[in-house]
């Protein structure tokens, strides 16, 4: 580039007429040697306009910065640091000289021996440190640079630190100055950051920074504590946390500071503000690890009187917390010296002057126990205590002898709790030493005085003895075990207290805190063994001996039997016991609990599970032997329930699954098959049989899924099929050569088992489907009709349950099968037009076989639609059709349960096609099925007559109540009208769905529903005395609850009418609706400022005293219930 056009160029950057654009370009053209760069500015860099020198000078360091792979070679680093020194004397061009200094240290040196010879051959070091800081900073100049300029400025420090620490130490004293100077009175959070971090880097490199260590605690004291507080979306990314740690890691860089630091953190932490007592106390448990033993030794004694009134006297729990940490970390610290001698380690004199004014001033405390303050100080032993080994040694040795003396003298039951609560608190502190050896423990010299106190005290049968004390003694007998500090004899003794506890104790409190010592102690390394001796042969010789007929004849249900079935199996159940007390007729669900929590422990599974599966047997032939029709079930149900929880725990273990698989499934199925065969099956109705059946059904259900998703499920599933199909037995017993459940004159029992055969097969993997699956396919399609299931004289109820499950297997077979799938295309075209010559409207087939056909097509819509086939959308058009039929047959319409097919189609199943059975699932299948027939259904609506209008709302309702929110509400505008019409309606099924979808739209959308109110509010206060389910009453009260986070002025017409027709709910029979009333009412009576006697305040007096509400009416009415307890709680919460 020749000199002219190289002038130019300079001059189109340095001239500040010219634009960004050229000052762009002008850098991006030049190509030419450094030195000759320098020698073409000599027209700008003596210029007298300071702008122009400023601006040569950065032309220079832009190229620097901007080329960090450019090449110099000694000359031009000679070169450029001539020139940099050079114009460091300039004081308007510093911003610019600092920033080609930081350039030239970052990106263009190579090695630190490199960099010191040509800072010692050039004599760079004086410009680039201490010239910069004398000139600048002795000038005043510092507080005249910019943000980014004292930045550069920093970063040169702690670029020299990290890559030429050797330059830097031979500057010695004079750096650190230079340092102190430049960051002392730095605001800018951004420079703050790393001026923290370059004074840590300071202290840690330059030994001589000891001669200004009282100027260096000085200049970053003034920011303690940190007050910064980002602005939101701040691009910096500088955070208050960051400058807090930044800054005590700067208190914490040397035990030099600590003659400084320490005083002042003790003076900070005086404060009356919260934050900085807890900033002053982290920051003091910080310095105490970093500086040692031997120098916080030198101020024990100012630092606990400190930490002492803390903990006493502060009434914020956090301040008490971090006191306390604190205490165990300067514990920890100061026991770190300990000498190790051959008959253990000796305590230093260091933890010994901190731990003796500690014990005895709060052994002085302790005599009045349950006092706060002896409670207070109990915690500071602990805390200290669980610090160290020879700290625990050293507390115990002085504080235990007292404790347990003042125990076993102690009659007042407050005190000997506050006593045994201070010595399980040392147990508790103790435990985590867990990897010392028996004889090193600190509880080891008094193992046999814990023993004897925690054992006493949790059998005592005295009104000393309370649930508490049995809670202390469990968790202190638990620590104990843990610690392996009980022999053999202490040990036999602790868990048959345990599981008595389990068994027989009438506090479920207690009985709950043994169980999770018991599951806790089988988990730890060799101790499963000791609960497999102790507590299994209790457990399960207690449900032994609680199977005969006069035991279980007053057994709870463990599942309530269906009262009807419908198209998806689910009805609404209501709890008709408002309060259950513990009974003794609970005891075996209580025991089965307690095997299902051991059972988490792989050793104790295998052997209850045997067990368990034999009391069922066993049970089950009795019943069989006596030739008792109608004889209970109810403990091989609650044993299959509790089985059943157990493989549902054990998911994540495949060996146990593989176990249950091998094993123990092909035991319960038999179970099941000669149960179902017997004549005491020939009322399949029987709810204790089906509600074994339901656990087995889960179980299988597990298990399957349990097993992994290759060879190993595929080949459980095959062999199920095959039992169920073909009567073979190569992987199941022998013994049941006459199990033919798809037969149709096999037993009614033997059918409903087909339910664990859609479990197994609706838990297959899509990747490897069903062996058998055109057998299947046909099999189950038979059975989808209640006549081929039927036997003379039995009820419904069975056929109807036997033919769901095989639709529902339809369908998940249906799922899986492969795209490409000659059965599935096969199947499709023959079963589909049948179905809907069927329910078709000009079909004459009898109701009952229009109602199976109708819930076999649902099911496959439902199947097919997951999977996005395009026969699912053919499907559920033709199940929209059948919503204007007028068919009906008792309580059924046909109509209503078309509707009803929408909320099997998009709900979510438990039971097959979900997430959990690896069913093919196509994404956002749900909004797709909602845009594609919600217009339809719309349309459908106002074109249908009035009869058939209502199953129309219904199918809506259906989808609303399932479909995403992000969908329902960007087509509120639209279903917003249907939703109030819907909650006017008379339908159980419509208005419980709409009031789900009512209740979510209140927190998703209240302006939209606040336009509405007018038709809500009169609505949901008919349904609060909506006599046939209590549930759509309690649906409807949490609704108008929800409805006080709407804007005020809409809501305001309503205070007085609702308030005042809530009464007739408050009087509701059943309990749990009089709490939603009350609960809705107080709402609206605190938040509305209504009086109950004087009707609307105005004034805010309202709020805070209310008058005095009215005298509740006493009395019962034709219930049996008291008023007095709905009224008169109800006012009380209003006030």
């Amino acid at each position: 580039m020749g000199d002219r056009s190289l002038v130019a160029t300079i001059d189109d950057f340095v001239n500040p007429e010219k634009g960004e654009e050229a000052r762009t370009d002008a850098l991006n053209t030049l190509l030419i040697p450094l030195h000759q760069l320098v020698e073409n500015m000599a027209d700008y860099l003596p210029s007298k306009d300071e702008v122009i020198r400023g601006r040569a000078t950065l032309l220079l360091s832009e190229i620097i910065a901007r080329l960090p792979e450019l090449k110099l070679d000694e000359g031009s680093l000679h070169f450029l640091s001539a020139f940099y020194a050079d114009r460091l004397q300039d004081f308007p061009s510093i911003s610019e000289v600092l920033k080609g200094i930081l350039a030239l240290l970052t990106n263009h040196t190579t090695t630190d021996e490199d960099v010191v010879a040509i800072i010692r051959r050039h004599n760079l070091h004086h410009p680039t440190l201490r010239d910069i800081t004398a000139e600048v900073v002795d000038q005043g100049y510092m507080v005249s640079l910019s943000q980014a300029a004292r930045m550069n400025l920093l970063q040169i420090y702690s670029i020299v630190l990290d890559k030429f620490e050797d330059a830097a130490k031979s500057l010695k004293a004079d750096f650190v100055f230079s340092f102190v100077r430049v960051l002392d009175g730095e605001r800018d959070p951004r420079n703050l950051v790393i001026g923290f971090q370059t004074f840590v880097k300071v202290v840690h490199s330059i030994p001589e920074f000891v001669r200004f260590s009282e100027e260096l605690f000085e200049v970053v004291s003034v920011y303690f504590p940190v007050t910064f507080t980002p602005k939101p979306n701040d691009p910096y990314g500088i955070t208050k946390e960051a400058l807090v740690q930044s800054l005590r890691a700067c208190f914490a860089a040397s035990s030099e500071l600590a003659q400084h630091v320490i005083p002042f953190l003790l003076d900070k932490e005086s404060s009356t503000i919260s934050e900085t007592k807890l900033d002053a106390l982290e920051t003091l448990s910080l310095c105490a690890q970093s500086y040692g033993s031997l120098t916080i030794s030198r101020y024990v004694e100012d630092i606990w009187p400190a930490l002492r009134t803390e903990v006493l006297t502060s009434k914020e729990a956090r301040v008490v917390d971090q006191a306390l940490k604190t205490v165990s970390d300067l514990t920890k610290v100061l026991a770190s010296d300990v000498v190790t001698i051959t008959s253990g380690a000796r305590v230093s004199s260091n933890l010994r002057e901190f731990l003796e004014p500690l014990i005895n001033q709060c052994l002085h405390e302790l005599r009045s126990p349950d006092s706060k303050i002896a409670i207070s100080c109990g915690k500071i032993l602990q805390a200290a205590a669980s610090a160290s080994v020879r700290a625990c040694v050293e507390i115990l040795k002085d504080t235990f002898p007292i404790l347990l003396r003042q125990f076993s003298l102690e009659q007042r039951p407050s005190h000997r709790q506050s006593l045994l609560d201070l010595v399980l608190n040392f147990v508790i502190a103790s435990s985590q030493f867990s990897e010392l050896t028996v004889e090193d423990h600190p509880l080891r010299p008094w193992r046999d005085q814990l023993f004897t106190t925690f054992t006493s005290t949790f059998v005592a049968q005295s009104v000393l003895s309370t649930a508490k004390f049995k809670i202390t003694s469990i968790t202190g007998l638990r620590g104990l075990l843990l610690a392996d500090l009980l022999d053999a004899n202490q040990t036999e003794v602790v868990l048959l207290h345990f599981s008595k506890a389990v068994l027989e104790d009438k506090d479920a409190v207690v009985r709950s805190n043994a169980l999770r010592a018991l599951d806790v102690v089988a988990h730890q390394p060799g101790k499963a063994g000791l609960v497999e001796k102790y507590t299994l042969p209790a457990l399960l010789d207690a449900i032994t001996s609680m199977t005969t007929q006069s035991d279980v004849a007053t057994l709870p249900q463990p599942r309530e039997a269906s009262k009807e079935v419908t198209l998806c199996n689910t009805t609404a159940r209501e709890e008709s016991e408002e309060h259950r007390e513990d009974s003794e007729g609970k005891t075996l669900p209580s025991i089965l609990g307690a095997l299902t929590v051991l059972a988490s422990e792989a050793s104790l599974c295998r052997v209850m599970v045997p067990r368990l599966l034999a009391i069922t047997e066993s049970h089950w032939a009795e019943l069989r032997e006596a030739s008792q029709d109608g004889k209970p079930h109810s403990v091989p149900a609650h044993v299959l329930e509790a089985l059943s929880r157990v493989v549902a725990s054990a998911a994540e273990s495949p060996a146990i699954i593989q176990e249950w698989a091998a094993t123990h499934c092909p035991r319960v199925l038999k179970l099941l098959i000669n149960e179902a065969s017997s004549q005491t099956a020939t009322t399949p109705d029987s709810a204790d049989f089906l509600h074994a059946l339901d656990s087995s059904v889960r179980l299988f259900g597990a298990v399957t899924r349990g097993l992994e998703a290759g060879t190993e499920r595929a080949a459980f599933v095959d062999s199920v099929a095959a039992l169920f199909l073909n009567g073979k037995a190569d992987k199941f017993p022998h013994e049941v050569e006459s199990f033919r459940p798809f037969d149709e004159k096999a037993p009614t029992g033997q059918k409903l088992l087909i339910r664990v055969f859609t479990a197994v097969v609706g838990s297959a993997h899509r990747d490897t489907p069903l062996a058998s699956a055109d057998e299947a396919l046909g099999r189950l399609y038979a059975f989808t009709e209640t006549r081929a299931i039927a036997n003379a004289g039995e009820a419904a109820k069975a056929h109807e349950l036997i033919a769901l499950s095989a639709s529902q297997g339809l369908a998940a077979v249906v799922n899986k099968l492969p795209e490409d799938s000659s059965e599935l295309s096969e199947f499709l075209a023959q079963v589909l037009p049948e179905l809907g010559r069927k329910v078709g409207p000009g079909s004459s087939a009898p109701f009952q076989e229009k109602t199976d056909a109708l819930r076999t097509l649902t099911w496959l819509a439902k199947a097919l639609v997951m999977r996005g086939h395009a026969k699912g959308k053919e499907v559920a058009n033709e199940l929209i059709g059948l919503l204007s039929s007028t068919e009906e047959e008792g309580h059924k319409k046909l109509s209503v349960l078309a509707a009803q097919s929408m909320d099997v189609i998009i709900g979510d199943s438990e039971d097959v096609l979900n997430v959990h059975t690896s069913s093919r699932i196509r994404v956002l299948y749900k909004q797709r099925f909602f845009s594609e027939l919600l217009p339809t259904l719309l349309r459908g609506f106002h074109e249908a007559s009035a009869p058939s209008k209502p199953a129309h709302l219904l199918a809506i309702s259906y989808l609303l109540k399932h479909i995403p929110k992000s969908v329902l509400l960007s087509e509120l505008h639209t279903v917003m009208p249907l939703i109030v019409q819907s909650i006017n309606a008379d339908d159980e099924g419509l208005i419980a769905s709409t009031l789900q979808t009512l209740s979510m739209l209140i927190k998703e959308a209240p302006n939209m529903v606040s336009e509405h109110v007018s038709a809500f509010v009169p609505a949901l206060l008919r349904l609060t005395t909506f006599r046939p389910k209590m549930a759509i009453r309690i649906a409807a009260l949490d609704c108008l609850s929800s409805f006080i986070t709407l804007p005020f002025y809409k809501i305001f017409p309503y205070q007085k009418k609702i308030a005042n027709e809530l009464s007739a709910a408050l009087d509701d029979p059943k309990r749990a609706v009089r709490k939603a009333a009350v609960k809705c009412r107080n709402q609206w009576l605190t938040t509305c400022l209504i009086d109950p006697r004087f009707g609307l305040k105005t004034d805010n007096t309202a709020l805070r005293k209310p008058a005095a509400a009215p005298e509740p009416h006493r009395g019962h009415d034709h219930h049996g219930h008291d008023h007095d307890h709905a009224h008169g709680h109800g006012h009380s919460h209003a006030h």
